[in-house]
């Protein structure tokens, strides 16, 4: 028996946190001895689809016509919808109609928290909804000194320089006005956003901002989880502005790297408050001030460490075993 993850349309998403996603899960299952495709095959039994692009459908009808169970990942919502794109408020309720759609033609629907899962238990999902992380690779997201001294060299940083990094797309919800405008606060820090989309799909608002952004703000635009790894290793504080998210890949890596963190306070992180790291939460713009001020001052005893261990209970080693006994669940319905 074999698992066919789906990939349609990942020239789409492969930069994003869907794609990492769907990257995470074929490493998941094979480092617990699951058969992964990239394509069908006799053995088939499973899919796991991952996007609710009109393929996505196509792909479902065809499992149903072979016997094969779907396990459809709910990564998006109505609520994280909003804020993103031009339009994307006015077609939010379009689009939540159309998850429901969706999200209903799978056996089991697989959604990153338990925040996501309570959001999509109201969309009238029929199907069973599981909680489980999209995870972290924390062999490859570890703490590395001689590269994040390689990493400031390259920026130009000195011992004493201040940088704050993060990673995301660059649109409204993931906080990128706010970055901004906290950059153009405190002009002695660098600040680097990671992180890009193609120039239409950029809101104009935020097209003007970044252009008129600060000297002390940079737009590298997307690199590599190495130069990521570096970043994390090299910066000094790891800021994630997002408005709403059902997770946040990207967060999990900064954390399995042990950068200090500072997060906007949403619901999704409610689990991380509860392993212990509220310290790195913020719910206005003065404790976001203050929160990075006192980060980049050395304030944070313990804290890493925490992230570490926060991060390594969601090893994508722990997802796999998790996805082996949802398998085997499917096999007897």
């Amino acid at each position: 028996m074999s698992t066919f993850i789906y990939q349609g349309g990942l020239r789409f998403v492969g930069r994003s946190g869907v794609g990492q996603a769907i990257a995470h899960q074929k490493e998941a299952l094979r480092r617990v001895g699951e058969e992964v495709e990239t394509r069908p095959s006799p053995s088939t039994r499973i899919v796991h689809i991952n996007t609710v692009f009109p393929d996505s459908l196509l792909t479902v009808l065809c499992a149903r016509m072979n016997g094969w169970k779907v396990v459809y990942y709910a990564h998006s919502t109505m609520e994280d919808f909003r804020g993103s794109f031009p339009l994307s408020n006015v077609l939010a309720p379009l689009f939540r109609c159309y998850l429901r759609l969706c999200y209903n033609l799978g056996d089991i629907v697989v959604t990153p928290t338990d925040y996501s899962k309570r959001i999509i238990s109201g969309y009238g999902i029929r199907r069973p909804i599981r909680a489980l992380s999209n995870g972290v690779d924390t062999s490859r997201f570890r703490r590395d000194e001689a590269r994040g001294l390689e990493w400031r060299r390259r920026w130009g940083l000195g011992e004493d320089d201040k940088v704050v990094v993060t990673a995301a797309v660059p649109i409204e919800r993931k906080g990128i006005l706010d970055f901004i405008a906290l950059a153009r606060k405190m002009e002695k820090v660098r600040f680097i956003w990671f992180g890009s989309l193609p120039k239409s799909l950029i809101p104009r608002a935020v097209r003007r901002a970044m252009a008129e952004a600060p000297s002390n703000v940079s737009f590298p635009g997307f690199v590599s989880q190495e130069e990521l790894v570096a970043a994390y290793s090299g910066a000094d504080c790891f800021l994630f502005l997002s408005r709403e998210e059902t997770e946040g890949i990207a967060v999990l890596e900064a954390l399995s790297c042990g950068i200090p963190a500072v997060l906007r306070s949403i619901p999704a992180y409610g689990t991380l408050e509860r392993d212990g790291l509220s310290c790195c939460l913020f719910s206005t713009d003065e404790a976001l001030e203050e929160a990075v001020e006192r980060v980049l001052s050395g304030q944070v005893d313990g804290l890493c460490e925490k992230e570490i261990a926060v991060a390594a209970k969601r090893d994508i080693l722990q997802v796999g075993l998790a996805l082996r006994e949802i398998h085997r669940s499917l096999e007897t319905v």
